[in-house]
């Protein structure tokens, strides 16, 4: 059952999704992060749960992931159990002046296909942004790290930026 409805999600919703284009975020995305069931290999499952990643964009709304895209799945797969734990895209107004005053400091606008808790702040109509030093290849991995170089850069950066705001 549950490869039908990772089929369905692949054949189906990932092509429709791939069709949404944010000028700053880009398109959103869906990814199967986590499988499990059964016990061995050759006996047939009792349970298979998968954890999806839906990474949203604001023209979809506020429940893109949620009960449409669930609704929709259990017609794959009637008996399908489900539940939403929504995760809103982070998008600040472009026009915002703190997003001026990053850029004169030297920031750049640029949409990025991960998950902050800037977004937890921008939709409760908080203006948020993601900035910062390193690579994000390094950040959130078992051995982060950030060149030295990048790190005085950093601190350069935000040193400007906080100078305008005084």
């Amino acid at each position: 059952k549950m490869m039908s409805v990772i089929g369905h999600l692949n054949e189906t919703v990932i092509p429709r999704w791939q069709g949404l284009v944010d000028p700053v975020l880009g398109s959103p995305t869906i990814s199967v992060g986590l499988i499990r069931g059964g016990s061995k290999t050759n006996i047939v499952p009792d349970f298979c749960e998968a954890q999806l990643d839906c990474r949203t964009i604001p023209a979809q709304g506020h429940e893109p992931a949620g009960e449409p895209l669930l609704a929709e799945l259990r017609t794959i797969c009637p008996d399908l159990e489900a539940r939403h734990l929504a995760s809103m895209p982070l998008w600040t107004d472009p026009a915002h002046p703190l997003i001026a005053a990053l850029e004169c400091a030297g920031g750049r606008r640029e949409g990025a296909p991960w998950f902050c808790d800037a977004a937890v702040f921008a939709a409760a109509g908080i203006p948020a942004v993601a900035t910062g030093p390193g690579a994000i290849a390094q950040a959130h991995t078992k051995d982060e790290w950030i060149d030295v170089e990048a790190l005085r850069g950093g601190v350069e950066f935000y040193k400007r930026f906080l100078l305008q705001l005084a």
